[in-house]
């Protein structure tokens, strides 16, 4: 019987537990309760680690985001002495600043009208009890998984007449991107598998997807000759990554908010030297005039009652005269 009564406690436990998921379920939808996403619970992910050819201050992170038939390799540089940040989308410099104090916390930002935010902590890892660097990028909310951990992911970089054609494909969307751009590839059977064709500048191109045990096959066929596939090397060696993919954020010349700030500032001191230096000038022109024409007055006055005594000499010493001959 005590067995029973245990066994009632187990299930009514059960029971308790499929209506507090059911719960969930109706809170947050069925997809968001299975999910990876836990409400107030925090994600144990252990820190990336880069392999790096020189010891650095500077820690980096990658993310990969799909927005608007576009492809955005995102890069944000973190310097951990100074704060020093930088967040460049594609070649284009979203936020830039020189000095931190505050190395943790949250960095706004806008990319395609969307609300970004990168989130930077320093958490102890589980595996090496150490403290590391984690970064987290969220669009809109979403959190975007990092590009260090894209396992789905597909690089290839084709010549073609001399260009560089960076040519990506992503299992989950399924979709194949050109130098970042969407290219709308025709689609069709194979054997085993599916097969998109497409061209660039006249050459044939086909990639061809089949499943496998372990998920699946992608090549990339160049004229009917397979093209070697960057490895996966690629998504975590910090100078494969800033050499291949994240090129775009290297390699292009940007202007920095902080040198655009100090350029205008230094434009407008040039501007303000200038104009008081005219101001300084037009005084002095004013002030030499009236200078030299109040020396002439006081010239003019001093020598006025010389010129008068020697005109009224004779008169005043014949009217001596006279007062000394009256009686």
């Amino acid at each position: 019987m005590g067995a029973g009564a245990s066994t009632g406690k187990k299930r009514g436990a059960a029971g308790s537990g499929d209506a507090q998921t059911s719960k969930r379920d109706q809170l947050f939808g069925p997809d968001v309760a299975k999910s990876g996403f836990k409400i107030g619970l925090t994600e144990k992910v252990e820190p990336i680690q880069h392999k790096k050819e020189r010891m650095s201050s500077t820690e980096s992170g990658f993310w990969r985001a799909e927005i608007n038939e576009k492809v955005y390799i995102i890069t944000f540089q973190h310097e951990t002495i100074m704060g020093a940040q930088s967040i460049i989308a594609n070649g284009k410099q979203l936020h830039h600043c020189m000095i931190k104090f505050k190395l943790v916390g949250e960095i706004d930002f806008m990319m395609e009208n969307k609300i970004c935010k990168i989130d930077m902590r320093f958490k102890r890892s589980e595996k090496t009890r150490l403290h590391h660097w984690v970064y987290a990028l969220f669009i809109n909310g979403v959190k975007i998984p990092r590009l260090e951990r894209l396992k789905t992911l597909h690089l290839w970089t084709v010549d073609v007449d001399g260009a560089e054609y960076e040519i990506q494909f992503e299992e989950e969307s399924m979709k194949i991107y050109v130098n970042r751009d969407l290219m709308n590839a025709e689609m069709g059977f194979a054997d085993v598998g599916s097969a998109y064709k497409f061209q660039l500048k006249g050459r044939q191109l086909e990639l061809n997807v089949r499943p496998t045990k372990d998920g699946m096959s992608v090549d990339l066929l160049v004229d009917g000759r397979v093209w070697p596939k960057l490895p996966q090397s690629a998504h975590c060696d910090l100078d494969e990554i800033q050499r291949g993919i994240a090129k775009c954020n290297s390699d292009t010349k940007r202007i920095r908010a902080d040198e655009v700030a100090s350029s205008n500032a230094a434009a407008a001191r040039v501007k303000l030297r200038a104009k008081h230096k005219a101001i300084a000038s037009a005084t002095k022109k004013e002030n030499d005039g009236f200078f030299s024409r109040f020396r002439v007055q006081s010239r003019k006055q001093k020598k006025a009652p010389d010129s008068l005594d020697a005109e009224q000499k004779p008169q005043l010493a014949a009217e001596s005269a006279k007062l000394a001959e009256s009686p």
